[in-house]
């Protein structure tokens, strides 16, 4: 059975305006296959109402988080609607991307991550004060993983993180970093099956906890991982270089064949 999103209906509340809960529908299905791509144009727009970052947040806050009760989904949901627009929207400042993963059958969304690129300070971390940004620099960053469980251990999560390795090559960066919650025995495991080393252990991390109203940022602990990617250039310009020393290589031996066979030796064998 594949999972199509469809808008939870909820008794209506007066004390806050709670945003569009997506919930995941049954659907019959062959196979749990999904095609990923990046969101683009409206879908990017940082505009209020039913959109994209609506679905995408709703997946992060129930798989992510794994709110208790309706009201922490909902403050959840809301809270990294407002992240996610703020960081891979159209309107942001810095270089980003939001992939997604749908069902190739109804169309849903069942997997994304986003890409964005930091300032970073060799460890990974994110500047608190103004003087800390002297020791940052530029670094692409993957963050946001989430895969619903019905899609699950079908390779998505590995080709969403292959999509941002070859995303981050394009824009001329060397490596990758993600960071993972201390504890997540899941997520080390796939990042480190795909190649990701511990690059250093960030103490001042924070994480979203709904409260009764509203959520709170609160303190956690992240492992910063990072992987050496081969260059875009490497990657792309070696293939074309092969081609040329072999259409060389080839035109070579024919000059030489058209030379013996013009020779006179040759005409009078």
């Amino acid at each position: 059975m594949a999972m199509a999103l469809t808008p939870a209906v909820h008794p209506p509340c007066t004390q806050w305006c709670a945003p569009t809960v997506w919930r995941l529908a049954r659907t019959p299905c062959c196979s749990a296959v999904a095609d990923i791509r990046k969101a683009e144009g409206d879908e990017v727009a940082p505009v209020a109402g039913d959109s994209l970052f609506d679905q995408v947040s709703t997946l992060c806050a129930n798989h992510l988080f794994s709110p208790a009760s309706r009201r922490e989904e909902v403050l959840l949901t809301r809270e990294m609607r407002r992240n996610l627009v703020t960081r891979f929207s159209a309107a942001s400042l810095h270089r980003n991307a939001l992939f997604v993963a749908e069902d190739v059958l109804s169309g849903e969304i069942v997997a994304s991550c986003g890409l964005e690129v930091s300032q970073l300070d060799a460890d990974g971390r994110a500047a608190r004060f103004a003087d800390e940004l002297l020791s940052c620099s530029e670094r692409p960053l993957l963050s946001n993983l989430v895969v619903v469980p019905q899609f699950r251990r079908q390779g998505i999560a590995r080709r969403l993180v292959r999509t941002c390795e070859a995303t981050a090559r394009r824009w001329g960066y060397d490596e990758l970093l993600i960071k993972v919650e201390r504890g997540n025995s899941g997520a080390e495991r796939l990042y480190a099956a795909c190649g990701y080393a511990l690059l250093a252990v960030d103490t001042r991390a924070e994480k979203p906890q709904a409260g009764r109203w509203r959520v709170r940022w609160v303190p956690t602990t992240n492992l910063v991982l990072r992987k050496r990617l081969a260059s875009y250039q490497a990657v792309g310009v070696l293939p074309s270089a092969m081609h040329s020393i072999l259409g060389g290589l080839l035109q070579e031996g024919m000059n030489k064949l058209r030379e013996s066979a013009a020779s006179p030796q040759s005409a009078q064998k």
